[in-house]
């Protein structure tokens, strides 16, 4: 679970210095370290904020599609309610970007 954290820290870090394939490429590896924990409970939390993390770099990035893509994945994975808030209206805003609203 470490390991898939601070794969997602590196990618926000990555992110907010504007260097967005680095940032993707954390978020990914982030994904892939998160879906490698046994419990379940932590893993889906992982994942899910993995995934949320993941869409707000491709919606820096400018890549709305991905991002949107992303946060439907956090969703899917969400089993409590910490992220919900900031995982639609990151989708929300990227629908706005895709001029969809």
């Amino acid at each position: 679970m470490i390991v898939a954290r601070s794969y997602t820290q590196l990618g926000v870090i990555q992110q907010r210095r504007h260097e967005f394939a680095p940032a993707i490429e954390a978020g990914l590896h982030a994904v892939e370290e998160a879906k490698k924990i046994e419990n379940e409970k932590s893993r889906l939390s992982t994942i899910s904020h993995a995934y949320l993390r993941l869409g707000h770099i491709y919606r820096a990035s400018g890549d709305f599609t991905n991002a949107i893509a992303n946060y439907n994945e956090a969703l899917a994975a969400s089993i409590s309610e910490q992220f919900l808030y900031e995982t639609h209206k990151g989708k929300f805003l990227a629908y706005v970007g895709l001029g969809d609203v």
